[in-house]
């Protein structure tokens, strides 16, 4: 259960880790609907296609090399919610401690490397300050502001999070 105090840098660390994503990546192994390019040429089309059986492909092979290597997807799920948790507290306890350095290394290498500075992670700061208060309003404004800035998306950069304790881990 994720906890309100835990709002911000669950939403920042978010937007770090999974940073953005290209169109292709929205269409799974052998999910691509091909009436959503409709519009597009025959040539694209085409290439769109090719692009899916090369996935689909690479993604049988994948599977096998990890499953001859013994990883199951609950294995690799688990390391990756570890690395996130691991990610998040790095973050969180660089806002407390108004860290700029320390909350750059954990961002390092994430789309929003690229977007940082001092400025944005001050905001970030204060926003936590006013989340730990239970300022709602003020903490709207910020990511309003953090949104104009160029860290867009959903709530801090993610579709489908909800911050703030709205929906789920209220």
């Amino acid at each position: 259960m994720i906890k309100k105090r835990y709002g911000i840098p669950a939403l920042v660390l978010g937007l770090a880790m999974i940073g953005g994503t290209s169109a292709y990546a929205a269409f799974g192994p052998g999910s691509l609907d091909m009436s959503a390019f409709s519009d597009f040429p025959a040539a694209k089309q085409d290439a769109i296609k090719e692009a899916q059986e090369i996935r689909d492909s690479a993604d049988e092979e994948a599977r096998a090399v990890l499953e001859a290597a013994g990883i199951t997807q609950e294995d690799m799920h688990d390391a990756m919610q570890t690395y996130h948790e691991t990610k998040r507290a790095a973050g969180e306890a660089a806002i407390k401690a108004n860290d700029f350095d320390a909350f750059k290394a954990t961002v390092a290498g994430t789309p929003m490397e690229d977007k940082l500075t001092k400025d944005t992670f001050a905001t970030l700061v204060k926003m936590h300050t006013l989340m730990e208060s239970g300022d709602k309003e003020g903490v709207m404004e910020l990511r309003k502001e953090l949104g104009d800035a160029g860290m867009k998306g959903g709530p801090m950069g993610f579709p489908g999070h909800r911050g703030m304790g709205e929906g789920k881990g209220k």
